[in-house]
């Protein structure tokens, strides 16, 4: 439960009259804020990202073609890649009877694509450079902060 006693210079003293009380009035508001975060970062609108991820091989088989030109077209239009759509069904050939495509890794298939699929190279590479969760940048930040204080320690000394 919250404080009765003293004074909270961060926060107000919530009323309440027993724990669960407590717990109704400071963690149901903050429940709704994660909520509504994770439905902001999964909604319709944000899926056009995610769609590099439906050029590997391993994707693209269990995909039908017109599914794949369709997310060929969300990439070509959110990250400007016009040329990507005359690329994908030459590359869906490419790696339709190469064998364990699911033990391959985005910088595997990279490689295959330099040479003839400049459009999804650059996809790729985006791919490979997006963050997989929010979580992945924060804890940069949070590392860089760090870095800083041991720089300004040793500094001090």
């Amino acid at each position: 439960m919250s404080r009765i006693i003293g004074r909270q210079r961060h926060r107000s003293n919530q009323p309440a009259e027993n724990p669960s009380e407590c717990w109704k009035k400071y963690y149901i508001p903050y429940l709704d804020s994660i909520i509504t975060s994770l439905e902001i970062r999964f909604a319709e609108e944000n899926n056009s990202s995610f769609a590099l991820f439906k050029l590997h091989p391993a994707q693209m088989q269990t995909m039908s073609i017109e599914n794949l030109k369709d997310a060929c077209e969300r990439i070509a239009q959110f990250y400007d890649l016009p040329n990507i759509k005359n690329e994908i069904e030459l590359w869906r050939q490419l790696w339709h009877d190469k064998p364990n495509q699911t033990s391959l890794t985005v910088v595997d298939v990279l490689k295959e694509a330099k040479p003839f699929f400049p459009e999804t190279g650059k996809a790729l590479k985006i791919s490979i450079a997006l963050p997989c969760t929010m979580c992945t940048v924060e804890r940069s930040f949070s590392s860089l902060r760090r870095l800083k204080n041991e720089i300004s320690i040793m500094i001090t000394k």
